[in-house]
């Protein structure tokens, strides 16, 4: 076991949108910009995302537990109705509002692996909140971060500014 952040993965084509709480999300690669989601074999989501040819991904912040829940409730209204407060990406993909993070993505792979379909995305644009706090899911039940216990020997805290984004061309703009 292990804890996860809590993303939610989003496509919006032809009039069809749908979204789903995804904790298995993860960076695959730095140059070029890949990340990969697994999402379930029969869900919404899949063909929407194939039909579209893409997709983003919200990072969720620690206050967005009622979101968390929205998306990962079956059956629910995914009109534009209920959905009103997404804002659309550059390709139309849906961002979650007060998300933390975020990442739109070209779909550039599909695998099939057991119940699940591995999505490999270029990150084509991406926005960060450097002082934003994750939503994150651990032993069956949602968490905050508490305080940093050491320095990392990364960059320096003061290099970053207060917001960020990637794009194909580079980290850091």
């Amino acid at each position: 076991m292990f804890a996860s952040g809590v993303t939610v993965a989003a496509a919006r084509h032809r009039g069809r949108l749908h979204a789903i709480t995804a904790t298995a999300f993860a960076s695959l690669s730095l140059d070029p910009p890949l990340v990969l989601l697994a999402i379930a074999n029969h869900g919404r989501l899949l063909k929407i995302i194939r039909d579209a040819g893409h997709f983003a991904v919200s990072v969720l912040g620690s206050g967005q537990r009622q979101v968390c829940d929205w998306a990962a409730t079956a059956g629910r209204d995914d009109t534009e109705n209920a959905t009103a407060g997404m804002r659309a990406a550059r390709s139309g993909a849906p961002l979650i509002p007060g998300a933390i993070a975020w990442f739109e993505c070209r779909l550039e792979s599909l695998s099939r692996h057991g119940d699940h379909t591995l999505l490999v995305g270029l990150v084509v644009d991406a926005w960060a909140d450097a002082d934003g706090d994750p939503l994150v899911y651990f032993r069956s039940g949602y968490h905050q971060l508490g305080a940093r216990i050491a320095e990392s020997t990364g960059v320096p805290e003061a290099d970053h500014p207060p917001g960020y984004r990637v794009d194909a061309a580079g980290l850091g703009r």
